[in-house]
């Protein structure tokens, strides 16, 4: 005997979408975030707590070691400014991501789809060694 095509709680699901206003709509908006590709060095503890921030909040990421010759490569793959270069580099939704940006403007960029090259970091004078405070910088499609 084959199992029929469409179970009790498929009906059920389908059935709550069309009585709730509004719900049919929210369900066919909702988009799945793009995977996040990661590279770095091997030993990067930043670089494991920033991935766990974006696992939090829903990414898949996708983490690939490089050497510091092949993240040099990916650098200027991606045309990350010398200036914002860090020790991670990440591709997501077309755009360059460089360093442990808040995931906040990570969601913020991807959700805007600004004409834009990506996203970087950039210390704030006057922090202590190892207590820094960062800007996001935006960084246009002009650079």
């Amino acid at each position: 005997m084959h199992p029929a095509p469409w179970s009790i709680a498929k009906l059920t699901s389908l059935a709550l979408l069309l009585a709730l206003p509004g719900a049919w709509a929210v369900a066919q908006t909702v988009s799945p975030l793009p995977a996040v590709e990661l590279y770095a060095p091997s030993a990067c503890p930043a670089c494991a707590a920033w991935v766990k921030q974006l696992r939090q909040r829903g990414f898949v990421v996708i983490q690939e070691e490089k050497s510091p010759d092949g993240m040099r490569r990916i650098k200027h793959w991606v045309n990350v400014p010398s200036a914002l270069e860090s020790v991670q580099t990440a591709r997501v939704g077309g755009y360059f991501i460089e360093g442990s940006v808040p995931v906040d403007d990570v969601l913020r960029l991807l959700k805007e789809k600004p004409l834009a090259r990506g996203l970087g970091l950039q210390a704030v004078p006057g922090g202590a060694p190892g207590r820094e405070k960062f800007n996001t910088i935006f960084v246009g499609a002009d650079g």
